[in-house]
């Protein structure tokens, strides 16, 4: 009886779009800590050290397709520096995070200053700044 109620919840919650991980917690089939281990699910890093060719790629990659923003006053983009909330950031384009996966999960806001800041989004802190 128990398999036929833990298959009903999965499929209503595959059905309604929740991850397996969450539905399997649901269900009584896995713990919050083994999920949390996955590759799938690990925190994203609040330091990124991509190469000179990686940089390069993201910089021709999203330059071409984003709008520059003004920083705001008093903020010092750097590796580390909390994100204003005033500034807006967008996810990593598909065509660069193919190119670079580690990038996947990460979002990026373009400041006029020829500044790429790379930003967990998690806690909006700047992972990496990528100047031309």
């Amino acid at each position: 009886m128990k398999i036929g109620k833990n298959l009903t919840v999965v499929s209503i919650a595959f059905l309604s779009g929740l991850s397996i991980a969450t539905v399997a917690r649901a269900a009584g089939g896995m713990s919050s800590e083994s999920t949390a281990k996955s590759p799938s699910m690990s925190a994203l890093s609040d330091r990124l050290s991509l190469t000179n060719g990686q940089q390069k790629t993201v910089w021709q990659d999203i330059n071409k397709q984003a709008t520059k923003e003004k920083s705001p006053a008093g903020f010092e983009p750097k590796v580390g520096a909390v994100l204003p909330d005033r500034l807006i950031t967008h996810p990593i384009p598909m065509t660069t995070s193919s190119k670079i996966p580690e990038l996947r999960r990460y979002q990026y806001a373009l400041l006029g200053g020829n500044k790429l800041l790379i930003v967990n989004p998690n806690d909006n802190k700047v992972a990496d700044v990528i100047v031309r």
